[in-house]
């Protein structure tokens, strides 16, 4: 007998049974892969939210001055004992006031030498040489002080004028075209004021050297020229051989360095502007960091001890997972940090918690300032 031929079915008799019969299965399936997927990712809720500990350090003057080389940029990576930066008391006002200072209690000396010392001229004339010497010890430090400002103006305005960076080096000649922003006629100026304090400079040390061999010619017997001049005299002009050796290392340029191996986070003041002292110039921060400070919040179901473990998680998208250990406790309730509370109670209330600081696992990659979630195991 012959097989009798397969009727045909309609097509929506077709989608209608398919709809019956797979698409069910096909949901299913679906549904468990994605509550497999959302199963490995989610963190439950956290009992303790901390934050990767920030390590900052703030380079600023002791002193008021004038920045006067800068050898960083922003977000520049710096090693322990780079060079950051070139401070040069600018305060010329104040340095002349000490220099004047110094010259009166020299010509207060030069005048209070004893009448019976003045009839030993060889002897009266050495303390006048040595009171000379140091006159002109001044008169050096008050150009060299000028000098350091002026070599700082000189290299600021031959990079101004050649557009030029804060760690690259230029040449300016008569020929030279202007590529920045500064004047061809402002870098001359600076170049001549520097020329002129270097040539005073030579002039006035090589006028000190020549005392200096009158001196250790004529130089008198120690013990004669205890008894002959006055010892209070004495005393005063060994004080202000002192006074001048510190006057000449407050003038100095101070150079900063790096204490840490860390990054350019912040710089508050450029070349050629003016700081006062204790303001911050630079601000470094680390680029590694060993500890998460974190708070408990209140009511404290437990109480945290020392060396406790605790499970870290990153929430960064391969939710990174370490253990670590609370090193210390607070002995008080703190304010928590307003990134460390939940959204819906960031209101602009205080809420006060108790502060624990966690090892941060080594290997455990985390930036310093991030957000991680803490579980104390018991």
């Amino acid at each position: 007998m012959d097989k009798l031929p397969r009727i045909p079915s309609p097509s929506g008799t077709v989608w209608r049974e398919f709809r019956v019969t797979a698409v069910p299965i096909v949901a299913f399936v679906i549904v468990l892969i994605l509550t497999i997927i959302l199963w490995r990712t989610y963190v439950g809720p956290s009992t303790v939210v901390g934050e990767v500990e920030t390590v900052r350090s703030i380079v600023a003057s002791a002193q008021p001055g004038r920045v006067t080389q800068m050898k960083v940029t922003l977000l520049q990576r710096v090693k322990a004992g780079d060079v950051l930066l070139q401070v040069t008391p600018a305060d010329l006002k104040m340095i002349d006031a000490q220099l004047s200072l110094s010259r009166t209690r020299i010509s207060f000396l030069r005048a209070g030498i004893d009448y019976k010392v003045r009839q030993q001229n060889n002897r009266i004339g050495y303390a006048k040489l040595r009171l000379d010497w140091l006159s002109q010890k001044i008169e050096l430090a008050a150009i060299q002080a000028r000098t350091n400002y002026l070599a700082g103006e000189l290299d600021r305005t031959r990079r101004s004028y050649l557009g030029l960076g804060t760690n690259q080096i230029g040449t300016v000649t008569s020929d030279t075209n202007s590529l920045g922003y500064g004047s061809f006629a402002a870098f001359q100026a600076a170049e001549a004021g520097l020329a002129q304090a270097m040539a005073q400079i030579t002039e006035r040390t090589k006028l000190i050297e020549d005392i200096e061999q009158t001196m250790t010619q004529m130089s008198p017997d120690e013990a004669k020229l205890a008894e002959e001049i006055p010892n209070a005299i004495r005393t005063a002009i060994t004080v202000q051989e002192q006074e001048l050796h510190l006057l000449e290392m407050q003038l100095a340029p101070v150079v900063f360095t790096a204490p840490m191996d860390a990054f350019v986070s912040s710089i508050t003041h450029r070349e050629g502007e003016n700081v006062i002292a204790g303001e911050p110039i630079i601000v470094l921060s680390a680029v590694n960091s060993e500890r998460i400070v974190a708070y408990l919040r209140q009511p404290l179901n437990v109480e945290p001890r020392l060396d406790q473990p605790v499970e870290i998680r990153s929430r960064s998208g391969r939710r990174n997972l370490g253990q670590g250990r609370i090193l210390s406790v607070g002995g008080q309730m703190e304010v928590i940090l307003p990134e460390l509370l939940p959204a819906k109670t960031v209101n602009g209330a205080v809420e006060y918690g108790l502060p624990i600081v966690v090892s941060l696992p080594s290997g455990f990659k985390a930036f310093p300032g991030e957000i991680v979630d803490l579980h104390p195991q018991d």
